[in-house]
């Protein structure tokens, strides 16, 4: 449901969505956020059927999530979406987890970019009546674009499969979270926030590869690659 212009659902972590630690898994997390973004989208008649009647697609580009605090297996969550900006081909997109005290667990940002389906270039996309909040009581994570640093410390490689696609027909954004979390699986990495830029594809077959690298500063990164040494993926571990 919508109040205000803040979409709104209600969630319970589910045990498919946690790992070994009883903890929700990062991809988990981006599930959630991404039905949610659906639903709210096709509330106001700008989600994927609608966009695809009209020749475009919504793609993602940045991304920022933060961890407050990670939600556990069968937790009850308040889960909010809405819209700050929509310019352009461009729509900013924020995130809100909440537990039973209405404390805030994890919160995020996604800048989304309306791509024409024939020329797979951003094309503008009229924002009609779509509400825009653009302030909260609370601090949220910017996504921005960045270049990484530091030294591959380990890699691994990955054939991209059919449960990896969505409806799209290529890789779902989530999988390459969860490409990297299984890559640092043995590592000990404590992630906290996560930074995102989405800057390629990956489609059935495709052998990709998955490089994490170090910092000075004891942070940690990843990029992920196809075999023509195209970067796909890169995130920053905080």
């Amino acid at each position: 449901m919508e109040k205000n212009g803040i979409w709104e659902e209600y969630w319970k972590v589910a045990a498919f969505m946690v790992d070994t630690d009883q903890r929700i898994r990062l991809r988990s997390m981006a599930d959630v956020f991404q039905e949610l973004a659906n639903n709210h989208a096709n509330y106001w008649n700008v989600g994927f059927e609608r966009m695809k009647s009209s020749g475009r697609f919504w793609v993602l580009n940045r991304q920022a999530i933060e961890f407050l605090t990670w939600p556990h297996w069968e937790q009850p969550l308040r889960v909010e979406s809405w819209i700050s900006m929509m310019k352009g081909p461009f729509s900013l997109r924020h995130f809100a987890a909440f537990n039973e005290s209405d404390e805030v667990m994890v919160k995020a940002s996604y800048l989304w970019t309306s791509i024409d389906h024939a020329t797979k270039k951003p094309i503008a996309y009229p924002a009609g009546d779509f509400p825009i909040v653009e302030e909260r009581d609370f601090d949220l994570p910017r996504p921005y674009k960045f270049r990484l640093s530091g030294e591959p410390i380990a890699s691994q490689t990955y054939t991209v499969r059919d449960s990896d696609l969505d409806i799209i027909g290529h890789t779902n954004n989530a999988i390459y979270l969860e490409w990297v979390t299984n890559a640092i699986h043995s590592m000990e990495i404590d992630i906290q926030k996560i930074d995102a830029n989405y800057v390629g594809e990956s489609f059935l077959g495709e052998e990709i590869a998955i490089t994490i690298l170090g910092n000075e500063d004891g942070k940690h990164a990843a990029t992920i690659t196809n075999s023509k040494d195209l970067e796909l993926f890169r995130m920053i571990i905080s």
